[in-house]
C-alpha cells in the first residue's frame, strides 16, 4: 500500500492506518517508500539534466547563428551606413564650401 503512495500522501496514509487500528507502517514498508521516492528523484534528476543540456545546446546554435548570420550581416550594412554618412558629410563639406 505505501509503497504506491507519494511523500505528500503519506502522512494521511500513516495517520488513516492509525485510526483504523492497522498500526504504523514496517520498517520494510518504510523502506519501500524510501525506494520509490529515490527511483522518483531519480528520474526527476534525469529531466532535469536532459532539459539542460537541450537548453545548452539550443545556446550553441543560437551563438553559432549570431556568428554565422547576424554579425557579418550587421557589419555589412555598418559599412553602408557608413558609406552613406560619408557620403552626406561629403555633401555638407562641399555645400559649405560653395558658400565662401
Amino acid at each position: 500500500m505505501l509503497r504506491r503512495l507519494r511523500s505528500n500522501q503519506l502522512g494521511t496514509a500513516v495517520r488513516k492506518a492509525a485510526q483504523d487500528g492497522l498500526g504504523l507502517p514496517s520498517n520494510e514498508e518504510w523502506q519501500a517508500c524510501a525506494r520509490h521516492e529515490e527511483v522518483h528523484m531519480a528520474e526527476w534528476n534525469d529531466r532535469i539534466q536532459d532539459a539542460a543540456d537541450r537548453a545548452e545546446d539550443e545556446v550553441k546554435r543560437l551563438i553559432q547563428y549570431m556568428n554565422d548570420e547576424v554579425v557579418p550581416d550587421v557589419r555589412r550594412h555598418s559599412s553602408s551606413a557608413l558609406k552613406a554618412a560619408a557620403e552626406q558629410l561629403h555633401k555638407l563639406a562641399q555645400t559649405m564650401d560653395d558658400r565662401k
